[in-house]
C-alpha cells in the first residue's frame, strides 16, 4: 500500500511539458527530473538532432537536475556522426544547465541497446554528468535518489 501511495504521489507531481509525433516530454517538478519518452515512429537523423536540441533547451529552461529518457520504443539508429556531434554540441548544453545524472530506460533489444551505451557511453569520461542505462523507472529512481 505504501509503495502505491508514494507511485500515486509521484504521479501527480509530473506535468507534462511537450508532446510531439516523436516524443513526449514532461517534468517532475518535485525532483526537477525531465522525463522523455520517444515514440515508437521513424526519422531523419536531422530530425534527431533537432529533437535533442530542444530536450537540451527543456533542461535548462527548467533548470533540470536529472534527465530520464525512455529509449524503449526508440526507433532510430544513431550514426556515427550523430553521436559525435551529440557529444561535441549537447553534453556540454546539459552540463553547462545543472544536469548531474541521466538515465535510459532502455529496451531488451541488445542492438537498440548497444546503439544507447555507445552513443552515451564518451560522457561518462566528464565527472560533472553521470550517465546509466536501467531496465526499470524503480532503479532510475533510486539512482536518482543516492
Amino acid at each position: 500500500m505504501l509503495i502505491l501511495q508514494n507511485i500515486t504521489a509521484i504521479l501527480k507531481m509530473i506535468k507534462k511539458i511537450n508532446e510531439e509525433k516523436e516524443y513526449l516530454l514532461s517534468i517532475n517538478e518535485n525532483d526537477k527530473t525531465l522525463i522523455f519518452r520517444w515514440k515508437p515512429v521513424y526519422f531523419s537523423q536531422d530530425r534527431f538532432k533537432e529533437i535533442v536540441s530542444q530536450f537540451a533547451s527543456y533542461a535548462n529552461q527548467n533548470r533540470a537536475k536529472f534527465l530520464q529518457i525512455d529509449a524503449r520504443e526508440n526507433k532510430v539508429i544513431i550514426a556515427p556522426e550523430t553521436q559525435a556531434w551529440h557529444d561535441g554540441e549537447i553534453v556540454p548544453k546539459y552540463i553547462k544547465a545543472g544536469v548531474k545524472k541521466i538515465a535510459f530506460l532502455i529496451p531488451e533489444n541488445i542492438f537498440s541497446e548497444l546503439t544507447h551505451v555507445k552513443t552515451f557511453s564518451q560522457q561518462n569520461a566528464s565527472s560533472q554528468l553521470e550517465t546509466k542505462f536501467f531496465k526499470s523507472e524503480i532503479q532510475i529512481s533510486e539512482w536518482f535518489n543516492s
